[in-house]
């Protein structure tokens, strides 16, 4: 049987994260993960400044640029062009049984790194010194969860407010509920994947939790009486359904991975404790 690129597999010591091809490498300590195979993206807030972790990312510590204003606007839009970019590869997918899947590899998130930094030797280092992406910080913004989850709301809201500005289409209870909860679904989601970079699995499981709740709520919003019965209100709502239900499986395997990443440190800790 061929294994999906996205199947939770070993890598040198390391657990594998696939979060609907958004792969994640989890070092199984609190505060300084996560990393992305393929582009190995490290959060680094927490190490020591004089921590030699740093050499295995490709990405700097914000703290240490003297960027200026002007620069990090020019860096954030390239950000949100990256966000843009899964939503086309995700919009064109429409139809596809394995939607979030395929968007994942259009966008390169593969199942194996593209750069291996544990084989990195003096050689190389030299080399990839002069790639373009080198230098660049670790931000949020980076992470593929955050990317997925945004893009996605991001659709989901852009064809309900071009829906609900149409007069007469959507009552006007039906349509600030829907949006609220979806701006609730995001916060709370914002806060989740916040919560993954800083190694804080358990909090990350719950507060996704409570951004399905939200999810939820829009769902039940699009299957309610008011809901207008229009050939676009109805071709909105089979699409919106579908695209709920992919963010919703992708928090669903984030979680998954969670839990095992949480089992995994537990025992790590209980086998280490009583090797004394």
């Amino acid at each position: 049987m061929e294994r999906s690129v996205f199947s939770s597999s070993a890598l040198r010591g390391r657990a594998l994260v696939s979060l609907s091809g958004l792969c994640i490498c989890i070092r199984g300590q609190p505060g300084l993960t996560l990393s992305q195979t393929g582009c190995f993206l490290t959060h680094t807030r927490m190490i020591p400044k004089d921590s030699d972790s740093f050499s295995d990312g490709e990405y700097e510590n914000p703290g240490e640029l003297t960027w200026s204003e002007f620069d990090w606007e020019k860096y954030l839009r390239k950000q949100d062009d990256v966000i843009l970019r899964y939503l086309g590869f995700y919009e064109s997918m429409a139809g596809s049984g394995q939607r979030i899947d395929d968007t994942a590899r259009c966008m390169g998130w593969e199942g194996e790194p593209l750069v291996d930094p544990v084989d990195l030797n003096e050689d190389s280092a030299e080399d990839d010194e002069s790639d373009d992406d080198l230098g660049e910080p670790y931000i949020l913004q980076h992470n593929p969860v955050y990317i997925a989850s945004t893009a996605i709301e991001l659709g989901l809201q852009r064809s309900w407010e071009r829906l609900a500005a149409q007069a007469g289409q959507v009552p006007q209870s039906l349509a600030v509920s829907f949006l609220a909860a979806m701006h609730r679904s995001e916060t709370i989601s914002l806060l989740a994947i916040q919560s993954l970079d800083f190694g804080d699995y358990t909090l990350a499981v719950s507060q996704f939790k409570r951004a399905m709740r939200e999810l939820n709520t829009a769902l039940s919003d699009l299957n309610s009486p008011l809901y207008p019965s229009t050939s676009v209100a109805l071709a909105f709502r089979a699409e919106a359904t579908s695209m709920l239900f992919d963010l919703r499986e992708i928090w669903l395997r984030v979680m998954a991975e969670c839990r095992d990443e949480v089992k995994r440190q537990t025992k790590r800790k209980n086998d280490s404790g009583s090797g004394h």
